[in-house]
């Protein structure tokens, strides 16, 4: 067979890349309202990043289709996430792909779990003043095994008597720690109990596609 005459796509990976990290930007805040800055920029870097891309790329059957020389090579990640980013500077719509294919790789994460903020307690601290409240109060509200290898401590932070979070640790600063970082889950609104709307959404459509199954 005469050689086809191809070009490469890093042109086009590249623009993919771009519209990409735009198209994530506008979604995730979307999708997190109250989510400051640099949290929607560290799940935009986790959903950017080669491991997340080339996963997504293997998921969507991609591997079969891209051209490599030889036979039986396998597709190295970084060519799949070009390919992946190639595609989307290339369809109609790519903000329907990245919401379909991207940003539901957030999906039942918990948000810390990707971004990990430094100084929560000046952050927290931080908010607050911004609401005219005082800084927070940690108050020990029960303890396990004190003075044990197997000591468990759990605190709740207040602000003017006001309830901001709780959390539990092997020791009292590791509690306030935890408890912190809860009150600041519930002020961004990423708590397990306050689905973002795009996980909402996702419920929604399972459960529409999946009508009628028995457990």
């Amino acid at each position: 067979m005469e050689a086809i005459s191809l070009t490469s796509n890093a042109q086009l990976a590249e623009e993919g890349m771009r519209l990409l990290r735009e198209l994530l930007t506008e979604q995730i805040s979307e999708c997190y309202p109250k989510l400051p800055s640099q949290g929607v920029q560290a799940l935009q870097d986790y959903l950017c990043s080669a491991d997340v891309l080339s996963s997504v790329a293997s998921q969507m059957g991609l591997e079969p289709l891209v051209l490599r020389t030889g036979l039986g090579l396998e597709v190295e990640p970084p060519l799949m996430v070009d390919t992946l980013l190639a595609i989307l500077a290339s369809v109609e719509n790519p903000a329907e792909l990245c919401k379909r294919y991207i940003l539901i790789e957030l999906s039942g994460k918990d948000v810390f779990d990707v971004w990990h903020p430094l100084e929560v307690s000046h952050m927290l601290n931080s908010i607050l003043q911004g609401q005219n409240l005082p800084a927070y109060e940690p108050r020990l509200i029960a303890d396990a095994g004190r003075n044990t290898l197997e000591a468990v401590f759990y605190v709740a932070v207040y602000s003017d008597k006001k309830f901001l979070g709780k959390g539990a640790g092997e020791t009292q600063a590791a509690a306030i720690d935890m408890a912190v970082r809860d009150a600041l889950k519930r002020q961004f609104g990423v708590t397990r109990a306050m689905r973002s709307p795009f996980e909402i959404a996702v419920m929604k459509s399972f459960r529409e596609r999946n009508a009628g199954l028995t457990a």
